[in-house]
């Protein structure tokens, strides 16, 4: 018979942020991946992300809102 054991949770502070591992919608996994491009070609080519950043907020308004 197999033996399984469990993590103990560290304790945190309640004012700790934790990230949900739980369903997450489309639109913020887009909205992440884009950041997360966004970020990486501004460490690369600045004027290009600038560019592409203007066009993702010309393409989707409302994408600022968090």
């Amino acid at each position: 018979m197999p033996q399984y054991s469990t993590l103990e949770i560290p304790d945190t502070s309640s004012d700790t942020a934790r990230v949900t591992r739980g369903h997450r919608t489309f639109s913020s996994m887009a909205k992440a991946v884009t950041v997360n491009a966004l970020s990486m070609i501004l460490a690369w080519r600045p004027s290009l992300a600038m560019a592409l950043g203007r066009l993702v907020l010309r393409v989707w308004p409302h994408f600022r809102r968090a």
